[in-house]
């Protein structure tokens, strides 16, 4: 499945799409559309949906595969490279209503913030350089 959908963009020429008389009957429909990448033949085999696939992003991507917090990588909001992601935030002194010890810029530390298994500075994905 990764294999194919490698190929179609290696092979996809997105300017002869105009052209392609599947959307140009979507009309007014193609605003709302939404696409998935399946194999010919097998709908209902999504490629989002790949086991393989989803191992393989929160492997590379995510840094849940992760044991060491020191080596965690993703990516940074900042940037936008792939980059270890700083665990701790400096702080800034001279916020409007901070302390004065400074304030840290983004800060979670409640359970409703936690997303996808990612906590506190996680979340927030900035990389030890542009912190």
């Amino acid at each position: 499945m990764i294999s194919a959908f490698r190929n179609f963009l290696l092979s996809w020429k997105p300017e002869e799409q105009t052209e392609n008389e599947w959307l140009l009957g979507l009309g007014k429909d193609y605003q709302k559309a939404g696409f998935a990448f399946c194999l010919s033949g097998e709908p209902d085999c999504l490629l989002h949906e790949d086991h393989a696939l989803k191992k393989k992003w929160e492997d590379e991507f995510t840094g849940k595969s992760v044991e060491d917090d020191s080596a965690r990588t993703a990516q940074c909001a900042v940037t936008g490279e792939i980059e270890s992601i700083a665990r701790i935030h400096s702080k800034i002194k001279g916020v409007y209503g901070g302390l004065p010890t400074g304030s840290v810029l983004i800060g979670f530390n409640n359970d409703s913030e936690n997303s996808y298994g990612n906590e506190q500075a996680y979340i927030s994905n900035i990389s030890e350089a542009a912190m």
